[in-house]
């Protein structure tokens, strides 16, 4: 229970000062990316379709290759490239990143 109140304490990352920049990033429909799991573990997704962003635990939610929805931890994703344009999307990643540890710091 404490941890749920916890939770609902934190402030929206739609709340910092910073997010209208995050805001007009374009999150990418197919991402390729390298992702490294709990145990350390790296993987290469390529051309992953991008179900949704959870903004409130920052996942990254992707459609599987059986399409089951699979959750990515935001701060796992490295060398992230938009498929369709073949864009580097990795800066939206860092920066949802650094604004989630500006408003959920302890």
């Amino acid at each position: 229970m404490d941890e749920l109140i916890k939770a609902l304490r934190q402030p929206a990352l739609m709340n910092h000062p910073d997010w209208p920049t995050v805001a007009d990033m374009e999150m990418p429909a197919r991402l390729s990316c390298y992702y490294t799991n709990e145990k350390g573990e790296e993987f290469y997704w390529d051309d992953v379709p991008v179900i949704k962003l959870d903004l409130h635990r920052l996942l990254l939610v992707v459609e599987g290759r059986h399409g089951d929805p699979l959750r990515m931890d935001v701060h796992r994703i490295s060398s992230a490239k938009n498929t369709a344009t073949g864009a580097s999307c990795q800066d939206l990643f860092h920066e949802l990143a650094r604004l989630w540890r500006d408003t959920h710091a302890e």
